[in-house]
């Protein structure tokens, strides 16, 4: 089942506004102490109610003047109203939303001096549900390089997000700007993304070469399913990715729609839609090892010499696990390597143009170049959108941070996005494989391969979800002379 806690309001739950232990002597607090003699008077306020709300306490609460902005867990909301002062609500408890209350842990760390940045970082806020960001953006926009203008995006679900690049000497005070706006429910810094066959399927099957592809036997090959896939690009005239040998086959790239906006451009080829996202660049290169060509392939490769059918596989070395289905490819990588069609969109936003455009499985085999387990606003976007587009399936990978150099598993060591979401299957990896690591020669059977990152979360959530297999071989550029 679904977790009904999802959205932006998961984050601050998750936080500890219903008692986050935090020092009396945080910066934060003495910011917010200075403003409010100055004359900031915060307006935005938590509600918790002592039992299950009922129209009379929703009743109260609007009769006071005080308008619901999120839903929390624990019978809680977050709201907002005329009056300087908190609620008085018969049977509920009141607080103000304080400052260090919208930032994340990472960032308060900075206000702590337990951390600092020796470089630019990324700065993300997100607003409230159905406020604007555009005004913000203007009162923030001083704080970035003329070089670097603030990304700005309003998603479908009417969330404001905005992501902003600014210097170590003003990132202080930019989070103190963007934390007395408001409308703005959360902070955080946002981390560059990173890239987190054949025996493999018969294995992952039936678990015996004996009794061979199993699934396939019955006839579940994918066929009349549509899977959408985000990942660094394709390689789209590929064998794999084509249902014949004609340059029609082919599906082309297109930057002309960006999510949520959606089109089926090529409604009879393999690949229904070939989206480039954002600053990404179109098809796939060396820069990112191939990684979108060969997690496609996993998922849904299917060679037309021998191509699936509704009742057969049509098995070919280095096929997919379902290699029957269609795909919905969204590129979101760039020559240099790096995920940059990421940047400036909103993750409800990509799923949903996949969604719209036939999809209801989405794989996506990235996340945080830095080790996370905290439930972030990109967990809080693919979550809401999983709530209301209830028949997609959202799958991430665990991530690849599970030891260390010499081999140590490492706990704790997820990539935050969609590994710490709520409503998302993670994968992690598994054996059988033979490993030798500084002349130890190690042989894994059903065991999670060391490198395969692990929970649990923040919130003490149990990921990943499922392993299977890590080491597959699957489709390539034509361009590449090695299997990832």
């Amino acid at each position: 089942m679904k977790n009904f806690v999802s959205g932006l309001s998961a984050i601050l739950f998750v936080s500890g506004l219903s008692g986050l232990a935090m020092a009396d002597t945080n910066p934060l607090d003495r910011v917010e102490q200075e403003m409010i003699r100055r004359g900031y008077t915060p307006q935005v306020f938590t509600v918790h109610f002592t039992g299950p709300v009922t129209d009379l306490d929703l009743q109260k609460l609007a009769g006071a003047g005080y308008k619901i902005l999120e839903a929390l867990g624990n019978n809680g909301y977050i709201v907002t109203g005329p009056k300087t002062q908190k609620p008085q609500i018969p049977g509920a408890k009141a607080e103000a939303l304080h400052l260090k209350n919208k930032i994340s842990a990472e960032l308060l760390q900075v206000f702590e001096n337990k951390t600092s940045y020796s470089q630019a970082v990324i700065i993300k806020a997100v607003s409230f549900l159905h406020r604007s960001i555009s005004g913000i953006a203007q009162r923030a926009s001083g704080f970035s390089p003329a070089s670097s203008a603030p990304l700005m995006v309003q998603d479908a679900s009417g969330r404001g997000m905005l992501w902003i690049e600014v210097q170590p000497e003003k990132l202080k005070d930019l989070v103190e700007q963007l934390a007395t706006e408001p409308d703005i429910v959360w902070i955080e810094i946002q981390h560059p993304m990173e890239f987190k066959n054949d025996n493999s399927s018969w294995l992952i099957q039936s678990g015996d070469e004996s009794i061979g592809r199993s699934i396939w036997k019955h006839g579940l090959t994918g066929f009349g399913e549509i899977v959408g896939i985000a990942d660094s690009g394709l390689d789209a005239d590929a064998c794999q990715f084509r249902l014949g040998p004609d340059r029609s086959d082919v599906t082309l790239a297109t930057e002309q729609y960006q999510p949520p906006e959606f089109a089926v451009t090529n409604p009879d080829n393999k690949v229904l839609s070939y989206y480039v996202i954002g600053a990404a660049d179109a098809y796939d290169d060396g820069s990112g090892g191939f990684h979108g060509t060969h997690t496609v392939g996993d998922v849904a490769g299917d060679n037309y010499e021998h191509a699936a059918t509704a009742t057969a596989a049509g098995h070919d070395p280095q096929d997919g696990m379902a290699p029957g289905a269609r795909i919905v490819f969204q590129d979101i990588g760039s020559e240099n390597g790096a995920l940059n069609g990421l940047l400036g969109v909103s993750m409800y936003d990509l799923l949903l143009q996949s969604y719209k455009t036939g999809a209801r499985i989405h794989n996506n085999s990235y996340g945080s170049s830095v080790i996370s387990v905290a439930y972030d606003s990109d967990s809080a976007s693919i979550d809401q959108a999983m709530w209301e587009l209830n028949d997609l399936l959202v799958v991430f990978a665990a991530g690849n941070s599970g030891s260390d150099d010499q081999g140590n598993l490492v706990p704790k060591s997820l990539g935050g996005t969609g590994s710490t979401a709520k409503n998302t299957l993670v994968a992690g990896a598994s054996g059988p494989v033979e490993f030798d690591i500084y002349g130890n020669v190690y042989n894994l059977q059903n065991e999670l391969l060391f490198f395969s990152s692990q929970g649990p979360t923040a919130d003490s959530r149990l990921k990943p979800d499922i392993v299977a297999p890590g080491m597959v071989f699957s489709a390539t550029s034509d361009a590449s002379t090695a299997i990832n």
